[in-house]
């Protein structure tokens, strides 16, 4: 192989280096505007509840009355680049000879955001139960864009017993303002012992910016290619 055509093959390889450097997809300019995240525990009428407006933090309930529970736990992690958390709903009576009662535990969590450039996302996770009756539980994402409301939701609903499922979603976001909201909710009459739970995981929510097509990036290996002919004719 002549020097020539080594020197045009090694001009095309740092064409395509810096082509795919600059070009390769990347994370998202993304603006947080606004944290919100509320859990109340109730038992019998006597609620309680806590709030947190934060990036990254926990927050935890817990009502109680002649040995019955409702606790509630909520965290969450957005590090600036993927968003995590989980939260779980526990309503339990230790003595069956003890009167009984009503229970609600919810949590929610919203995650306001804006993007000012064409950007995909991917989210998955998982949710479970383990209820008495199974009637009145929800376990449930939405995600909204302000103008035009919901643009993607999922819920599950409680069935009597113990049962699983996760949870995955993927899609294209336009410029704008967004809302991500997971919310949980749990309620039981227990009278006699016994436990009833409800719970979700955010494994990630991933935001990744989308290369606007006929950019730079075209433009770089087209030139690219367009030297390397030349040099080998040359």
């Amino acid at each position: 192989m002549s020097a020539r055509r080594k020197r045009g093959i090694g001009f095309l390889l740092a064409s395509t280096i810096i082509t795919w450097t600059f070009c390769s997809p990347t994370q998202a300019n993304i603006i947080v505007t606004n944290y919100a995240a509320l859990v109340t525990a109730e038992f019998n009428a006597t609620p309680v509840s806590a709030s947190s407006g934060l990036p990254v933090d926990s927050l935890s309930v817990t009502d109680s009355g002649d040995n019955s529970f409702t606790t509630t736990d909520l965290s969450w992690n957005w590090d600036g680049t993927t968003l995590t958390g989980s939260s779980l709903l526990t309503e339990e009576k230790t003595v069956a000879a003890r009167p009984g009662g009503r229970h609600a535990a919810t949590s929610s969590l919203a995650f306001e955001f804006t993007v000012n450039s064409t950007t995909e996302y991917t989210m998955s996770g998982t949710w479970g139960f383990e209820t008495i009756t199974g009637t009145d539980e929800v376990l449930g994402f939405t995600l909204t864009e302000t103008s035009l409301g919901p643009i993607d939701a999922d819920n599950s609903t409680g069935t009597t017993g113990i049962n699983s499922d996760t949870f995955s979603s993927s899609g294209t976001l336009a410029p704008g303002t967004y809302t991500l909201t997971f919310s949980a909710e749990l309620y039981e009459t227990i009278n006699n012992a016994g436990l009833a739970r409800a719970g979700w995981t955010l494994t990630e929510f991933n935001l990744t910016a989308v290369p606007e097509p006929g950019s730079i990036c075209g433009l770089l290996l087209l030139l690219g290619l367009a030297s390397l002919r030349t040099r080998l004719r040359s």
